[in-house]
């Protein structure tokens, strides 16, 4: 009989493709070649029922409604107790406020294992009311997962639980993204040149990009935006107030011109600004394709991706001193490329996918046997 794993969050492909959604995907995949089987458990507003991604189960719920991005389902919550009991390990991805509320109903029997992907940071307020049954959640939960040594010095949650805490850093797998179409490659360097900026990501409040749009306001040099979100028509406003004619949102596009945007870039920056921004997948995507990186100093994961003046640069949070960090790669090709380089063996030595996931599974396996 294979371990069964069920994982809890409020989103997954392809209704949403941040992070976590990421990482929920590449355990899932990764654990078949430990005879590990693997669900999703989550809420959508589209496609509601039994799907698949990929080959993966999921079961979606609709949600009645959604506060401070934290979606509600009267459904799943009925419902939760009778899916639960299929697992044999109950995976939750905290935050996820209404995933808290599910763990109390399910069955004492199972295991629980949360990764802790970041602190609430933005919803003050409201994070006072919900502290208690945060904290009754993970004061209950078996054993606590945290993506990087240094967001266990940041999270104050995290020091209070140490004695089950144990890290585990999300992973890259290169293989689930397609080979460079050389000829467009050609083609974006000779639209956007051979020195353009990249980002990726979802254009959330936290990422920092009003940041990176001030400090690329009049260099020599394009900054290419991916991605979709709330602050898209706020970061469009400020390029035109601002006068900025070197900044291009491309929206959501498809992996494989992803992966063309990655190929053709001079460098990969992730100015997130705060902590919010726990790790930062789209640093490993840079690394992987051997490109500097550029992020900030947060006390996160992120840093533990970007090494500072071996990878890439790690600055502080202002326009003034991304500023300064684009002009200092921009004028030492040589030094970037070889962050480029340590970047690519970084991930390939920490971050890939059968090491990551091999930890993974004797994880699962230990809980069972020892709790």
């Amino acid at each position: 009989m294979p371990l069964k794993i069920l994982h809890i969050y409020k989103a997954f492909f392809p209704e949403t493709t941040g992070g976590v959604e990421h990482s929920i995907y590449n355990m899932c995949k990764g654990m078949q070649k430990y005879g590990i089987e693997s669900k999703i458990l989550c809420v959508a507003k589209k496609d509601i029922g039994r799907t698949t991604f990929d080959g993966i189960e999921v079961f979606k719920y609709p949600y009645d409604i959604s506060i401070a991005a934290c979606p509600f389902s009267s459904k799943l919550l009925f419902a939760f107790r009778r899916e639960s009991k299929w697992a044999d390990i109950i995976h939750f991805h905290y935050p996820w406020p209404f995933g808290d509320l599910l763990s109390i109903i399910a069955p004492k029997s199972k295991k629980q294992i949360v990764t802790y992907h970041s602190d609430i940071v933005k919803q003050k307020i409201l994070k006072v009311l919900y502290h208690p049954l945060e904290q009754y959640f993970l004061s209950q939960i078996d054993q606590i997962i945290v993506t990087s040594p240094n967001y266990i010095k940041a999270s104050n949650n995290l020091r209070k639980f140490k004695h089950k805490v144990s890290m585990l850093p999300l992973s890259i797998n290169k293989s689930n993204y397609p080979n460079p179409e050389l000829k467009r490659a050609s083609e974006i360097q000779k639209k956007f040149g051979k020195n353009f900026i990249l980002f990726i990501g979802q254009l959330r409040y936290y990422k920092g990009l009003h940041l990176l749009i001030e400090a690329i306001k009049g260099l020599n040099t394009n900054l290419v935006i991916i991605g979709k979100g709330k602050e898209e028509l706020k970061l469009k406003k400020l390029c035109k107030e601002l006068n900025i004619q070197n900044v291009f949102f491309l929206g959501k596009l498809s992996e494989q011109e992803k992966v063309n945007y990655l190929y053709s870039c001079y460098c990969l920056t992730l100015p997130s600004h705060l902590k919010s921004e726990a790790f930062g997948i789209s640093l490993l995507e840079g690394s992987i394709f051997a490109k500097p990186l550029l992020s900030c100093k947060i006390g996160t994961g992120s840093e533990y991706i970007n090494s500072h003046m071996n990878t890439g640069l790690v600055v502080e949070p202002t326009a003034h001193e991304i500023r300064k960090a684009l002009i200092y790669l921009l004028s030492n090709k040589e030094i970037a490329q070889q962050m480029g380089i340590n970047a690519k063996k970084r991930a390939n030595s920490l971050f890939t996918s059968d090491t990551i996931n091999y930890k993974l599974s004797l994880t699962y396996r230990n809980l069972l046997v020892t709790t």
